[in-house]
């Protein structure tokens, strides 16, 4: 993204948020394209960002062997959140309550004590059926989740 945003390097412009550890030790942002970018902000708990009109906020660090925020964007007419990497958390629903909520849903079911710590669809069942957003938006679907064929979901 850094680098179609950037055209290779040759642009420099735009904002990367990220988790602080995204940046660093082992970082998910290659060290080479950081410098593509006109400008850095490092996401925190409990923050409010804004590029131009557009206003976004994160709630709690997500429970994640890496660091997550979801995100809460302010628009008009509605708020529309992404609730990103987590396993499930009693307060997961009420931090996201966007009028659409998009949702990351890796597994098809709960794994115990899942060491990637993802969300699954009875996780999303609770997470709609507290925050009762307008639209809800599945995606970044693990294996488990391709192999039940979520498309055909559609048709019953």
């Amino acid at each position: 993204m850094i680098e179609a945003m950037t055209e290779g390097g040759l642009k420099k412009r735009g904002i990367l948020f990220a988790p602080r550890d995204a940046l660093e030790e082992d970082p998910v942002v290659l060290k080479y394209v950081i410098g593509y970018v006109e400008q850095i902000e490092v996401l925190k708990e409990h923050s409010e960002y804004r590029i131009g009109d557009i206003r976004f906020s994160t709630a709690v660090k997500h429970q994640h062997r890496v660091e997550t925020y979801g995100l809460n964007f302010e628009t008009s007419p509605y708020t529309v959140s992404l609730v990103t990497d987590t396993k499930f958390f009693r307060e997961l629903p009420s931090l996201y309550p966007g009028k659409i909520l998009i949702i990351h849903v890796v597994r098809l079911k709960p794994i115990g004590d899942d060491p990637i710590e993802h969300l699954s669809i009875e996780d999303v069942k609770s997470i709609v059926k507290k925050a009762k957003p307008r639209l809800t938006i599945l995606t970044h679907f693990g294996m488990t989740m391709i192999k039940a064929n979520p498309g055909l979901w559609l048709l019953n």
